[in-house]
């Protein structure tokens, strides 16, 4: 009589692994592709596994996760943000702009000590971030269509200060952050780092974070039990804005050495039809060799050949 009772317990201990394992694949569905991935081209490209690659892949990746974290915020309480790559790119225009930038760029800048010009950088995009809040909020407008009318805004604002021209400097510490490292370790991957650890304990343990559930969850529900919904979607845009402004102004550094190194290259291999063009372009080279600083730039500049 107690037969049927020992067989089914081990059946039911493999239907319930079975279930486990199920209900796990969306989990471990992404880690697995990742290591097979890795598999792969570390056998076709065996410079693939190295310590450099792998710094260098979670450096360009940091920028990228630190726009993230702000997008993550937005997405949990069901909304979107289509601007994080304007607001970025238009808080690195006003970082550039507000910085002494060398003799040789065509820009009517205002000049500002450092830190006042990182100041006004994430002024710049609290204030987009606080446009699209507003708007959201207060107007009513939806998300999609006032992140994409921010996203015109924000080419606008970046047209107007540098009209198509290219700033290389950058403050001192945002050139630390972006270029330079500790231990070996990019200071851009630290900041990445800690930024997704906060980000993980404000939405884990703290009452805003719960709220952030609450409203993308039940809006409604959240309302009615007290939760200032406007507010909390205002927040999350505004964050959104703030982590895109702060992505692009570490990156910068990293722009600037892809963005010199181009202009070299081109210098080098294209003939120039005249000795003047053949001294802007020795004097490029040189000065791209002895400086360090970051670069941001709005449109492609274009190199006038004279004869």
């Amino acid at each position: 009589m107690d037969s049927p009772d020992v067989d089914a317990a081990p059946r039911r201990s493999g239907l319930s692994l079975g279930r486990i394992l199920r209900d796990q694949l969306r989990n471990i569905a992404p880690f697995a592709t990742l290591l097979i991935l890795v598999g792969f081209f570390s056998i076709a490209a065996p410079s693939f596994a190295t310590l450099g690659n792998l710094v260098n892949i979670l450096q360009q990746a940091s920028v990228t996760g630190i726009i993230a974290v702000g997008l993550t915020f937005v997405i949990l309480t069901a909304e979107i943000d289509l601007s994080v790559g304007a607001v970025a790119n238009a808080t690195a225009i006003v970082l550039t702009f507000f910085t002494l930038q060398p003799d040789y760029v065509n820009i009517a800048n205002i000049p500002v000590p450092g830190w006042a010009a990182i100041v006004m950088a994430f002024v710049a995009c609290f204030g987009l971030g606080l446009v699209t809040a507003f708007g959201v909020t207060k107007i009513g407008i939806p998300s999609f269509i006032m992140t994409l009318a921010m996203m015109q805004i924000g080419g606008g604002i970046s047209a107007v200060l540098v009209r198509g021209q290219i700033a290389y400097s950058v403050p001192s510490l945002v050139l630390t952050l972006g270029s330079k490292s500790l231990y070996g370790v990019p200071w851009i991957i630290i900041f990445a780092a800690l930024l997704l650890a906060v980000a993980h304990f404000v939405l884990s343990y703290t009452r805003f974070g719960r709220y952030v559930y609450m409203v993308g969850g039940n809006r409604e529900a959240a309302e009615y039990s007290g939760v200032n919904v406007r507010f909390i979607i205002g927040a999350v845009m505004t964050i959104s804005a703030v982590c895109s402004g702060m992505a692009e102004c570490w990156a910068s550094p990293i722009s600037a050495a892809r963005s010199r190194t181009s202009s070299t290259r081109s210098c080098s291999t294209r003939s120039p039809r005249s000795w003047w063009a053949a001294r802007a372009c020795s004097a490029a080279a040189a000065e791209s060799a002895t400086r360090s600083s970051g670069c941001s730039c709005w449109a492609s500049s274009t190199t006038v050949w004279t004869t």
